[in-house]
């Protein structure tokens, strides 16, 4: 059912009413079930198989229901394929390439049955459009198949005419593909795991400096937008908040301006970046307006949807409006239900139990923890901020047996951890256990480490800390905000 419940999500009101009057219109025995399976998703009344399949035939799923569910696929499908509409996409330029694709497919298909002037006509409609656009690859196929029709009928003067152009784009179409090859070598490392040094250093402007000597040499503006998101994420990467507010602040006037590179998931993807630079530099209200910006532009793509709730949570943490997080988290949770894998999953029950740590929920805390296993396979990054989230929960339980246990553990992994840059949670680590090694007198191991927190506190690459990352929970200033110490008798 998950396949079907997606697809039938996608349809628009129009498309609903369009699939519902098919039906109607069909009439037979067969039709009505199809639109009784339909009715049934659309309306959230069924999501596994056993549901539908008891609604329908009264038992569980079998032969007939699969084929019931095949078909219905195939209605859907092929309603929103066929559909005259221009409201099918949110932007000018997603539009242009689904009706050139369109265009495209009935040239063909005419030109195949011998009506060669209408295709012809076609054809040249979809090649106009696709210049327009500027979409390489479709100006590619359309013009292929013009060439080979015109340059047989009007001579060699149109087959070459076509054949440059063919040649061109084929070209820019490989420089394009090979920007977008620029962004994912550089930046895709960074997404699933924390503590990667990816990009970082020459090698990372050398990449920027290759996209915008592109650029230059292309005009393209696919290979422009290419360029302003790698160096907005770079600068991000890197630390330089400032430097990266400004490509991105760039993309999106880019997007603005520019409507062959504008799509909704496009514009999605520069809010939302924008919206991690300014919780960075510390403005997290501006940083929520963008954040709702993306999530008005992606309704329709749940990951792109759940990234941004995932950093509304992060702001509000950070801001300590824990009655918002909350409301964040629950969407967030209710988003990773049937959908999402599992890494997904375990991350947003780690941040329940960094929340209900922040709400001084404990115990409830430490039993958050244990099903979200998944990320300690990520023994750099969301494995340690696991066992620093415990130690934190039995500090506070004063449970200081468990905290010298778990502190070896983590000894022991930070040990082993040898060509990752932890330099933050090593100097964490240290003001840890001078904790446990002084009876837990806060004042006296923050005089010892004054210089060791103010490190902490600054935005540096080395000691900074990733806002995002697994440190939901700012270490410095849970140090900061200890008063009470707790004085072991001496059995000396």
């Amino acid at each position: 059912m998950q396949e079907i419940r997606q697809i039938i999500k996608t349809l628009k009101k129009g498309e609903v009413r369009f699939v519902r009057k098919f039906y109607k219109v069909h009439g037979d025995s067969e039709a009505k079930k199809r639109l009784d399976l339909f009715n049934l998703v659309i309306s959230n009344k069924v999501s596994t198989d056993l549901d539908a399949a008891a609604h329908l035939y009264n038992s569980k799923p079998n032969s007939a229901f699969s084929h019931l569910k095949t078909r219905l696929k195939e209605d859907v499908l092929n309603v929103i394929l066929l559909q005259d509409t221009s409201k099918k996409f949110e932007s000018q330029a997603s539009q242009a390439e689904f009706d050139c694709k369109r265009l495209y497919i009935k040239g063909d298909l005419l030109l195949s049955r011998g009506a060669h002037l209408p295709g012809i006509k076609l054809l040249k409609k979809a090649a106009k459009l696709a210049d327009k656009f500027k979409l390489t690859i479709n100006q590619v196929l359309i013009e292929d198949l013009l060439r080979d029709h015109l340059g047989s009928v009007n001579g060699i003067s149109h087959y070459k005419k076509y054949q440059k152009n063919i040649h061109e784009n084929i070209r820019l179409y490989e420089q394009e593909i090979k920007a977008k090859e620029y962004f994912n070598h550089l930046i895709l490392p960074n997404l699933f795991s924390v503590n990667k040094s990816e990009g970082s250093g020459g090698f990372g402007v050398g990449v920027i400096n290759k996209l915008h000597n592109l650029y230059r040499s292309t005009g393209s503006a696919m290979i422009h937008y290419w360029f302003l998101r790698t160096a907005s994420n770079y600068y991000l990467i890197s630390k330089n908040y400032q430097k990266a507010l400004g490509y991105v602040d760039e993309l999106i006037n880019l997007l603005d301006k520019e409507p062959t590179v504008d799509s909704a998931s496009k514009r999605a993807e520069a809010y939302l970046l924008s919206a991690y630079i300014l919780v960075y530099l510390k403005q997290h209200h501006k940083a929520i307006e963008q954040i709702e910006k993306a999530r008005n532009s992606s309704k329709a793509n749940l990951l792109k949807d759940l990234n941004s709730i995932e950093l509304l949570f992060y702001a509000y943490m950070h801001l300590r409006e824990y009655r918002k997080a909350d409301e964040a988290l629950k969407r967030g949770i209710k988003h990773t239900g049937n959908e999402m894998n599992e890494f997904y999953k375990a991350k947003w029950i780690y941040y329940k139990a960094n929340l209900q740590f922040a709400q001084t929920n404990y115990l409830q805390s430490i039993a958050t923890l244990n099903p979200s296993t998944v990320l300690l396979k990520d023994k750099a990054g969301w494995l340690i901020g696991y066992k620093m989230l415990e130690i934190l929960n039995f500090i506070e339980m004063k449970n200081y047996d468990f905290v010298d246990y778990r502190l070896d553990n983590l000894r022991k992994l930070l040990q082993r951890l040898k060509e990752q840059d932890l330099t933050r949670i090593k100097s964490i680590f240290h003001i840890l256990d001078q904790l446990s090694k002084h009876n837990y007198n806060y004042e006296k191991v923050r005089k010892k480490n004054e210089g060791r927190i103010k490190l902490l506190a600054q935005n540096t690459k080395d000691y900074g800390r990733d806002m995002f990352g697994y440190e939901i929970i700012c270490f410095e200033d849970w140090l900061n905000a200890k008063r009470d110490y707790v004085v072991f008798p001496s059995f000396d």
